[in-house]
């Protein structure tokens, strides 16, 4: 009898347990056309927000839906947008591209790094010419790898 309790216990150790996985916190980026410009942005963006802060970004077509209204309606979290505005936490005029952001990012605690990160993102990106960037995507080259390939090239991630 001494003996079965151990022995249940090193059965009920090694049958597998159905769980779970918890992934952690998402934000949803809005992107209004699959341009190369607007999709390498995106890009870059969600991989420095994952890379910098661990917070997953999705990206979203807004479909017709104008950037702000999507996020007022909070559609999306962030989102691309080619209207100029004095709120953008990321402006590349060259590409005539903003990022909006919306409540979440600003007021969610389990966001509270991803601002900070976009600042310091917003800083840097306009330094960088992206032209040949743009032109890979734009010539066929995946968005994602020329986003990772421009990130590390720059040593920011």
């Amino acid at each position: 009898m001494r003996y079965l309790f151990p022995l249940f216990l090193l059965l009920l150790l090694l049958v597998p347990q159905g769980g779970e996985a918890c992934f952690g916190p998402k934000l949803y980026l809005g992107i209004g056309s699959d341009e190369g410009s607007d999709r390498l942005i995106a890009e870059v963006v969600s991989l420095y927000i994952k890379e910098k802060t661990g917070t997953e970004v999705v990206l979203t077509s807004l479909a017709g839906l104008a950037p702000t209204a999507a996020l007022q309606q909070e559609k999306v979290d962030l989102a691309l947008s080619s209207e100029t505005l004095a709120e953008a936490v990321l402006a590349l005029p060259e590409l005539r591209l903003h990022l909006l952001s919306g409540e979440r990012p600003r007021n969610d605690l389990q966001f509270t790094t991803v601002l900070p990160a976009l600042a310091k993102l917003a800083q840097r990106l306009p330094t960088v010419d992206l032209a040949p960037f743009v032109a890979a995507v734009a010539a066929g080259e995946p968005a994602a790898g020329v986003a990772r390939r421009l990130l590390s090239g720059q040593r920011w991630i």
